[in-house]
């Protein structure tokens, strides 16, 4: 059972022959699985309020979305006539390659926010801010 994607994969992508379905529940799967082992303390995260599980099961649908599309078109990706050129998909993302991956944008979602501190900063003034430093004429 999952964790996060708590939707029943039949009503989300109606449609599902058995042996597909049994394909969707091993990538939704294996997809919290990638997403725990690429973030450790997600869980922490979320019990912490600063993530919330939505946002986890929404990537987990998008992850499995784009593996449903890549297994329904075979990995094609272009097809052109009349000279007949074919193009299969190498996925794209973080982790090229794979039938599931973080795009980006999915991994920025579920990145922790970065925390530093700041050693010092200067202000420069623009130069409307900017007064003569000569001395006045008497």
């Amino acid at each position: 059972m999952s964790k996060w994607f708590t939707d029943n994969p039949a009503e989300v992508w109606g449609g599902l022959d058995a042996d597909m379905l049994r394909s969707v529940n091993r990538w939704i799967a294996r997809a919290e699985s990638i997403i725990s082992t690429r973030f450790p303390d997600i869980e922490q995260r979320i019990s912490r309020g600063v993530l919330t599980v939505e946002v986890v099961s929404s990537v987990v649908e998008e992850m499995v979305e784009r593996a449903i599309k890549s297994d329904e078109r075979g990995d094609l990706v272009s097809e052109e006539l009349p000279e007949f050129k074919v193009q299969y998909s190498t996925s794209s993302g973080l982790g090229q390659g794979s039938t599931l991956f973080l795009t980006t944008d999915e991994y920025a979602l579920l990145a922790p926010r970065r925390v530093g501190t700041r050693v010092g900063s200067m202000r420069m003034r623009r130069s409307y801010e900017v007064s003569d430093p000569t001395p006045a004429e008497s």
